[in-house]
């Protein structure tokens, strides 16, 4: 990582944040699933959800080049 570049460490702190959320809600997910709480197609359609929010999130931006 390049010390001198702020937006590179922003956006690779942004997506080391999208992983553990991603991470930490498949557990979740499967927990419920397990326990009969929720479907899991509806599991699988919250995560990808879920995902597409974070990235979209910690995409950059036309405005930032």
């Amino acid at each position: 990582m390049d010390a001198a570049n702020p937006l590179q460490q922003l956006l690779l702190r942004g997506l080391g944040t999208t992983t553990l959320v991603a991470e930490r809600l498949r557990g979740v997910t499967q927990n419920w699933v397990s326990s009969g709480r929720l479907d899991p197609n509806e599991a699988s359609a919250l995560v990808d959800d879920v995902l597409k929010a974070c990235l979209l999130y910690t995409s950059p931006s036309p405005r930032d080049s």
